[in-house]
């Protein structure tokens, strides 16, 4: 079977669903990437048109059985390790020596949220171990979880291997004591070590549910380069379930792409990309 043209009507109706499900806005200008994206889908479920796979979807055993590969074709995974490195640099010299010595909790939570394949809580948890090789008085223990919509993208995390390019944005030391090298046939692939993998609690979560009721709260929440694909009203939609979930005194972290329009009373911006949540006066 060739190549399959998604028309304008079959796009709409799509773009609509799109926006519906992951509150990602697809302009025209988008239609050939829906299309080569779901290109497979189609293969797969030897459909011939979109038409026939847009009637699929909105079927109950189209929501039952292809909501999953529909969000996993469609999201977009891209990251990589220490992406805005003085934000890693921040949470190990300041962000993170403060919450341990304000709270009283045994438990320091941080969430990496939308982490795709975890590059993200994998370099959170290299600057948690270096933090606490640095600063051994430390007694608290140190919880990093993370989530994503894309069931592939966290089979990816959870396994902890890439590609060796991937290691260019991870120093040498960093490299030398938290990565291993494949052998003979896997030269050109790295893997996390077990050490930094374990650290790591993975579990899916579509950012546009109503709430995070399920997540525990959490002292700091890592939300970077995930707003560029959303309307502002979804914005502060997450950021405002976020912020319920986020313990008085805790840091959102957002991306350097972020444009971040947010006025909501719990939350105190603290740099460009970092806000905190006040206190009760």
């Amino acid at each position: 079977m060739g190549l399959v043209v998604l028309g304008e009507d079959d796009f709409n109706f799509l773009k609509k669903y799109i926006y519906s499900l992951l509150g990602i806005y697809m302009i025209p200008a988008k239609r050939i990437l829906v299309q080569n994206r779901l290109q497979n889908r189609l293969k797969e479920l030897r459909m011939r048109s979109f038409n026939e796979y847009c009637e699929y979807i909105s079927s109950t055993e189209g929501k039952d059985k292809e909501t999953k590969h529909f969000i996993n074709a469609i999201t977009t995974n891209k990251t990589d390790f220490f992406r805005d490195p003085e934000q890693f640099d921040n949470l190990k010299d300041k962000i993170l020596p403060e919450i341990i010595e304000q709270s009283k909790k045994n438990e320091i939570v941080i969430w990496s949220a939308a982490c795709a394949t975890g590059e993200e809580p994998y370099s959170i948890a290299m600057t948690v171990k270096e933090l606490l090789t640095r600063d051994k008085h430390i007694n608290k223990h140190i919880k990093i979880i993370a989530s994503d919509i894309s069931t592939n993208a966290l089979g990816i995390a959870q396994q902890g291997i890439y590609s060796v390019s991937k290691a260019d944005s991870i120093s040498l030391a960093y490299q030398k004591k938290y990565l291993l090298r494949g052998q003979n046939d896997k030269m050109d692939l790295i893997k996390v070590t077990p050490e930094i993998r374990n650290m790591v609690e993975y579990f899916v979560l579509n950012l546009m549910e109503d709430h995070f009721d399920d997540v525990c709260e959490a002292d700091i929440i890592f939300c970077r380069n995930v707003f560029i694909y959303f309307q502002n009203a979804e914005i502060i939609k997450v950021i405002d379930n976020m912020s319920k979930r986020l313990l008085t005194g805790g840091y959102i972290i957002f991306g350097s792409a972020d444009t971040i329009m947010y006025s909501g009373s719990s939350l105190e911006k603290v740099t460009g990309c970092i806000y905190r949540k006040k206190y009760n006066k």
